[in-house]
Formats: structure tokens, sequence, C-alpha cells
């Protein structure tokens, strides 16, 4: 049993680092293109902001899920639905709210 888990741990491992490396080449590949329509002005503003926007997709993509989820399950565990329930709500508007702001000023 555990040489499965440890199987499927670098079987994970292993499909994640291509993953990564893949969306490394394709970001390489963008770029030129981008800045040929954009000109020097728009890719240097790009370029200003993109600190900012990976800040924001790094908390949206493994910040946010993983907290939220983390609390959901504690309240289902307790057999507490309805916090449960609250919590997704909740989680929902702020997200989206966020996403709005987000749109509109970036």
């Amino acid at each position: 049993m555990e040489a499965k888990k440890y199987q499927a741990f670098w079987r994970g491992a292993i499909i994640l680092t291509i993953a990564s490396f893949v969306t490394k080449v394709l970001s390489a590949f963008y770029r030129i293109p981008y800045q040929n329509i954009a000109g020097d002005i728009g890719f240097y503003i790009y370029q200003q902001i993109y600190p900012f926007y990976g800040f924001c997709l790094i908390l949206a993509t493994y910040g946010f899920p993983v907290i939220i989820s983390k609390m959901v399950a504690e309240r289902l565990e307790r057999g507490k639905q309805k916090e449960a329930e609250e919590i997704i709500c909740i989680s929902f508007w702020f997200l989206l709210g966020i996403g709005f702001i987000g749109f509109f000023t970036l």
C-alpha cells in the first residue's frame, strides 16, 4: 500500500513539473507577438502591472481555494451544514467583488 502512495506521489510531481515547464515555454512565446502588437509603451505598462497581477493570481489559485475548502471541511466535519453554506456564500460574493475590482482597475 505504501509503495502505491509513493508511486502516485512521484507521478503527480512529474506531471506538475511538466505542466510548469510547458507553462513557462508558452509564456515566453506569447511575449514576442504581444510586444509587436502592443508596442514598446504597451509592453512597458504590461511589465509594470505583471508583478501585481502575479500576486493576485497566486492568491486566487492557491490561497483562497485552500482556505475556503479547509473552513468548509471543518464545519462539515462538525455537522454544521448551515455554517458551511454561509462560508461558501460569503466567499462567493467576496471573491466576485474582488474580481470586479480587479477587472475594472487593471
